[in-house]
């Protein structure tokens, strides 16, 4: 038997995308995964996703008591570590798909005053007040998922986007850890020919989650310290003069903003693989600005020419954007040679 094991639903959201895409390539395998219900009512639709996650449990449950011939599993944290580690435990092959830093970090962005945080790569030890994202787990289990992959790990192929990846899994398992790196795919853009004049126009526009480690806090700092400059937060939020906060996702309304924006704020301060977020910023030709971290892709695969480079210091960081935003030949420069980057990217 070969199983595909998630609980990510395909087609939502980044991680769900990219989902999306490769399920296709997995013939032959049993796709046990959520259903989008696309259903109006809020409180029906909320109903049926919290159904389905306990039928998908009892069966993932029921799946531990037969012996899998391969098992894929994508975003572990979320199907639960106990789960997750019977699975594993009865397969004889694993394909381990790595898309943010929950193999170390019980918070999946390992994040921590500003800087990204490298304490559990070598051993699971976190701070007090660190805690399970985006789902509860139990730490004792989360201890053992990782002691069982390297118990496991001539018959683990790790799947990674970044070589800053790689690298985190020889510190954590040794030299003779597999991995196969895999592009961040993505096919659902809708390039805009055309900006309606009427479209509200923005400085930057922040193109994230509502997460300290994506950098939501830090963009609301940075508007506060440029009142003149209005900044556009795609969640909701307290309007004030210059930070517009409405709750929007790509199709309803994120898109637009983006284009219309003259820079947008993508500044994870976690080992971020390439997030969907600044692949599709750079392919609408928007110039990104980011903060690089050792192990992010802003440090590791993309160059640096196609980018604005931000330090993390508020105050250098608004002076930074300041005097850039103002400068349409850099910005221009900037968003051509993202362009290019991401569009050969995607298409190599």
């Amino acid at each position: 038997m070969k199983i595909f094991a998630t609980m990510i639903t395909p087609g939502i959201g980044g991680a769900g995308d990219y989902l999306e895409l490769i399920l296709k390539n997995y013939n032959g395998y049993v796709k046990i995964h959520p259903i989008n219900f696309k259903v109006r009512n809020i409180y029906f639709r909320k109903i049926l996703s919290e159904t389905q996650i306990v039928i998908l449990k009892v069966l993932f449950l029921f799946l531990k008591n037969f012996t899998i011939q391969e098992l894929v599993i994508y975003h572990p944290q979320t199907i639960g570590y106990n789960i997750s580690n019977k699975l594993i435990d009865n397969s004889h092959k694993i394909i381990y798909y790595i898309l943010d830093a929950s193999i170390f970090c019980i918070k999946s962005y390992n994040h921590r005053n500003l800087k990204e945080c490298e304490k559990c790569i070598l051993k699971i030890d976190p701070y007090k007040d660190c805690s399970f994202f985006p789902r509860n787990n139990s730490q004792t289990d989360f201890i053992y998922h990782n002691e069982l992959l390297r118990k496991k790990l001539e018959s683990v192929t790790f799947i990674t986007q970044t070589k800053g990846y790689n690298e985190i899994l020889k510190k954590m398992f040794g030299s003779n850890v597999i991995f196969s790196v895999e592009k961040m795919r993505f096919d659902k853009l809708k390039t805009l020919s055309t900006i309606s004049n009427n479209l509200k126009k923005y400085d930057f526009v922040f193109h994230g989650n509502n997460l300290p480690a994506k950098g939501s806090d830090y963009v609301i700092s940075l508007a506060k310290k440029m009142p003149s400059k209005i900044f556009f937060m795609p969640f909701n939020g307290n309007n004030n003069k210059n930070l517009i906060f409405k709750n929007t996702n790509w199709d309803s309304g994120l898109q637009e903003a983006i284009s219309s924006s003259k820079i947008v704020l993508c500044p994870s301060f976690w080992s971020a693989p390439l997030e969907a977020s600044i692949l599709k910023t750079m392919l609408l030709k928007t110039p990104v600005a980011l903060y690089c971290n050792q192990f992010s892709a802003s440090k590791t695969l993309i160059p640096e020419k196609c980018f604005i480079h931000l330090c993390g210091d508020i105050n250098k960081d608004v002076i930074l954007l300041k005097k850039i935003i103002n400068d349409e030949p850099l910005l221009n420069n900037l968003k051509e040679n993202a362009y290019d980057w991401a569009n050969n990217y995607i298409n190599e």
